[in-house]
């Protein structure tokens, strides 16, 4: 009998002994104390968030999932560091131009992250909404500055991009690629998702986009296309010139027919800059950069976030449009 009490009795002393080892373990997990509120940045083209997540002691083996609560917005995702009990999130985002009087007019977005973060001694979930200032998230307006070009110069390249807009509007195929060096001809469009390099639609043969621009017409019986005014133009030490704009494109198809959805037409938006060589005294273009608009981009820039009806047609890329036709 004494045995068998003896025996129960260190059991028991064992069992208090691990339970109070596994309860200070507990205490002295790491856990997350403290989420700092976002740091926003921005530069001329992009702004940037980075959230700090203070833990109560070093966390290790860290996994960290980020989801957007608005899978279509043009924020992405960056890499996250660690320093000790802080785990820094990063995110950035193109920022939004807009014509300079809808600049106050123009809501700002909701921009919510979902996080989970798991490490080896727990996991948790948290919500991180970034509020980027309104100067930093959207570019009032577009510069007028031209650099140093002449007056004469100013007024030959202005005029070869009247000559692009006249030569689609008008689906005049000759007209349009009269305004490029078809042996240097090359198109480069982002397809509104900047970060992601694997869906950019590249025309290295002016073959190419006179093809592409053939479908288009064939399709749509009236584009109508609208540039920033003035451009920003500039001049470069090899003596090419830069233009940079903002373009609103949209198209319609013929009486009786209609796109996916129901739509009679399709709208697309975004910057383009353009690369013009002088040759025997006349520019033309030799490479376009089409910086597009992904479509919340696009819902932002025209105020159709929050239920508000779209009156522009079937959201798109021009990309999407000179690829998918």
């Amino acid at each position: 009998m004494y045995s068998i009490l003896r025996k129960f009795c260190v059991i028991l002393l064992l069992a208090t002994i691990l339970c109070v080892i596994s309860c200070s373990e507990g205490d002295d997990a790491a856990r997350i104390a403290k989420i700092n509120p976002p740091k926003i940045t921005a530069d001329d083209t992009h702004w940037q968030a980075s959230v700090e997540v203070i833990f109560s002691q070093t966390p290790v083996n860290i996994q960290i999932d980020s989801k957007l609560l608005e899978p279509d917005t043009a924020l992405e995702v960056e890499p996250w560091s660690q320093d000790g009990e802080v785990v820094t999130l990063r995110y950035s985002a193109r920022r939004v131009r807009v014509p300079s009087g809808a600049f106050d007019n123009v809501p700002l977005p909701i921009l919510s992250i979902n996080c989970d973060i798991t490490w080896s001694t727990g996991r948790e979930n948290i919500e991180v909404e970034l509020n980027p200032p309104r100067e930093m998230f959207f570019i009032n307006g577009m510069s007028g500055k031209i650099g140093e070009i002449s007056t004469e110069e100013l007024l030959a390249i202005s005029g070869v991009l009247d000559r692009w807009r006249e030569g689609y509007e008008t689906e005049s195929i000759e007209t349009y690629l009269s305004v490029y060096w078809p042996q240097e001809f090359r198109y480069a469009s982002d397809m509104g998702t900047d970060g992601d390099k694997t869906d950019d639609l590249v025309f290295d043969d002016i073959r190419e986009e006179r093809d592409s621009a053939i479908r288009v017409f064939d399709q749509f019986q009236d584009i109508e296309i609208e540039l920033s005014s003035p451009p920003e133009i500039s001049m470069n030490e090899d003596g090419t010139a830069e233009v940079r704009n903002h373009y609103r494109i949209q198209g319609f198809v013929a009486d009786g027919k209609s796109l996916e959805g129901g739509f009679t037409g399709w709208y697309a938006e975004g910057d383009n800059l353009f690369i013009l060589k002088k040759r025997d005294g006349e520019w033309r273009i030799t490479e376009w950069h089409d910086e597009a608009f992904s479509l919340q981009e696009i819902r932002i820039a025209n105020n159709l976030n929050g239920g508000f009806e779209n009156p522009l047609g079937q959201l798109t890329s021009w990309g999407a449009l000179k690829s998918i036709l």
